[in-house]
């Protein structure tokens, strides 16, 4: 049976397979071979590659009706292309597109049953080449209401790394750390320093780090210098990462060590006087008390 959790499954289906086929539902759409033009199967392709993306993955066939009846599918060529490269090709007219599997099984000389896997995807929504954002409504695709797509853009929001900086003062000079404010990690993260003051060693030019994660950022040493003069760096670093879904993102930050280190620097030795400022208050009254005791108990 196939499932959304696992749709390479198809990839090792036969003709017998596809007589346990479940009725169209959320998950499964089925198109009679004979009876399903090409010029239908352009239109139909993408929406339903939009609408499954967007409902959480499915299977698409070419070659079975809605009594799970097979047929001989349809031919595998579209004039001199081949049957595959064609239906790609309807598949990727929908952006973002996502992942999926093409599987077909021979029937007669020149025919297959085709059949489509849709990934559940976190890069929603998908938007077919008719403008519209398409869901799974039962056993149909149908354009989805402006609530819905709402929703399914802050979903997305919410599933695309947040990544920014951070200065510090670390124990053998200036650190720049990079940071995730969400909970979504960002992958295979590429960070890259440029228009730098003072060039580091071709070392710290460029890193390359697996995952950045909330719980889990990425500190450098970019300068060993004393903060403060006129050497304060001002610099750009630009960031190239992947989220779980495979998207690659880029980011720019840019650094400004006077105003963001010295700020935060300032901030502690503020905090730090405050606190020695408290606590000599606190001593003084402590003494006041203290002589208070030893006269009213004499």
């Amino acid at each position: 049976m196939f499932s959304p959790e696992n749709p390479e499954c198809i990839l090792n289906w036969t003709i017998d397979d596809l007589k346990q086929l479940p009725p169209e539902d959320q998950h499964h759409e089925y198109k009679c071979g004979g009876k399903t033009s090409d010029k239908q199967l352009k239109n139909k392709i993408p929406v339903a590659a939009s609408a499954f993306w967007n409902s959480g993955g499915g299977l698409f066939v070419i070659g079975v009706n809605d009594k799970i009846e097979t047929d001989d599918g349809i031919l595998n060529k579209v004039g001199n292309e081949e049957r595959k490269e064609w239906i790609e090709k309807q598949i990727l007219s929908v952006k973002p597109h996502a992942k999926y599997k093409i599987h077909n099984i021979d029937t007669i000389e020149n025919k297959a049953i085709y059949l489509i896997a849709f990934w559940p995807s976190e890069a929603v929504p998908h938007m077919a080449p008719d403008n519209k954002y398409h869901i799974r409504l039962g056993a149909c695709s149908d354009s989805a209401p402006h609530f819905i797509v709402e929703a399914l853009f802050a979903r997305r929001a919410s599933r695309t790394p947040i990544l920014s900086h951070i200065l510090r003062i670390g124990a053998y000079g200036k650190e720049c750390g990079i940071i995730c404010l969400n909970d979504t990690p960002a992958i295979s993260v590429d960070i890259s320093l440029s228009n730098y003051k003072k060039k580091p060693s071709d070392k710290f030019e460029r890193f390359k780090i697996p995952a950045i994660t909330k719980d889990n950022p990425f500190f450098f040493e970019y300068d060993d210098r004393p903060l403060g003069g006129k050497d304060d760096n001002e610099f750009t670093i630009t960031l190239h990462y992947q989220d779980l879904n495979g998207n690659n993102h880029t980011k720019t930050l840019n650094i400004d060590e006077k105003a963001q280190l010295n700020y935060t620097h300032n901030n502690i030795s503020i905090l730090l006087s405050n606190i020695a400022e408290n606590i000599d208050n606190l001593s003084k009254r402590m003494e006041r008390i203290s002589i208070y005791l030893e006269h009213t108990l004499k």
